[in-house]
């Protein structure tokens, strides 16, 4: 981190005529920094063109591992509003931003307005050696995801007074969509005939779990994407899932496979491929994938996965 902190100092002064040039030559646009894809699709969908809007985090790069480049800093010192997920998963924006002046940047870390668990349902009780650890990927739940908008637009709006009543439009637009999920996921809850998810990804689905309260078997040892799964655990999802007849597997996009493909073959299971939604290809990008089609794809893969049957009252 201290080379971090170094290197920040170090591109404040090489680069601020080079950051006076870039705003010069943004047209007076509002310039929207952010970190991860749920908040550039929030902002994307509340703003349009009005802004001018980026992406730090590289198509298919995990945030977990990512570290900030030059042109980053550029950005972030030329931006008007920063958005950003945590400190837990982004360290580099708080170092970033103890080191240096930031001026008249607003900044929005978003965490400080939900909820944020420890550990998630796990393993049927197994040993779990996180149980105490913060999980940073709070955007699976679509009630997180309405408290993210209203705190982004509220931003926006401050910043596009000209804009508000669109800005509030599109505003009320995107939260329908989330009930409407939300809703959806209730009605998963109420006639699932399995209520575990078997998943070989890395742990991005904590919250989801915990809102509809989902038993999660996974067995890796972190949240991060680059955390080791322990052999024993890998071991206990196999023999679970040949125990209770478990058919079906949760994976990731962009995720490497390989310990989805050792536990599939060795059980028979079928892998649904879900996106943990902080990232997305630059090919899903191009094709104009939203946060919220995300959402709508993962609904598909765990009404499957969970056996949704509207015969089969829960509650």
């Amino acid at each position: 981190m201290k080379k971090i902190i170094l290197v920040f100092t170090v591109l404040l002064s090489v680069f601020m005529v080079s950051a006076c040039s870039i705003n010069e030559s943004s047209n007076d646009k509002v310039v929207v920094v952010t970190t991860l894809f749920p908040q550039y699709d929030m902002v994307r969908s509340l703003a349009g063109d009005k802004v001018d809007l980026i992406l730090t985090l590289p198509f298919g790069v995990s945030a977990h591992t990512y570290e900030p480049t030059p042109s980053t800093i550029i950005d972030i010192l030329n931006a008007d509003l920063l958005i950003y997920s945590s400190d837990l998963l982004e360290p580099w924006v708080k170092d970033f931003l103890d080191a240096n002046d930031t001026g008249n940047l607003r900044i929005i870390n978003l965490s400080d307005y939900v909820i944020l668990i420890e550990g998630i349902h796990t393993n049927h009780g197994h040993d779990d050696n996180d149980q105490h650890r913060i999980d940073p990927h709070y955007w699976s739940d679509p009630l997180n995801d309405k408290l993210m908008i209203n705190i982004i637009s509220h931003k926006l709006e401050d910043l596009l007074i000209d804009d508000i009543d669109e800005i509030r439009e599109q505003k009320n637009d995107y939260l329908e969509a989330l009930d409407i999920f939300h809703d959806q996921f209730i009605d998963l809850e109420n006639h699932r005939t399995v209520d575990t998810i078997m998943h070989g990804g890395h742990r991005a689905i904590g919250y989801f779990v915990d809102r509809y309260n989902l038993i999660y078997v996974n067995p890796y040892e972190g949240f991060s994407t680059d955390a080791e799964p322990t052999p024993s655990k890998i071991a206990y999802m196999i023999d679970l899932m040949e125990t209770n007849e478990i058919s079906y597997l949760y994976s990731e996009m962009l995720l490497s496979q390989i310990v989805s493909n050792t536990i599939q073959e060795q059980t028979g299971a079928e892998i649904l491929y879900i996106y943990s939604m902080g990232n997305l290809s630059k090919d899903d990008f191009d094709n104009g994938l939203t946060f919220l089609d995300m959402m709508e794809h993962n609904l598909v893969q765990y009404q499957i996965g969970l056996g949704y049957d509207e015969s089969n009252q829960i509650h």
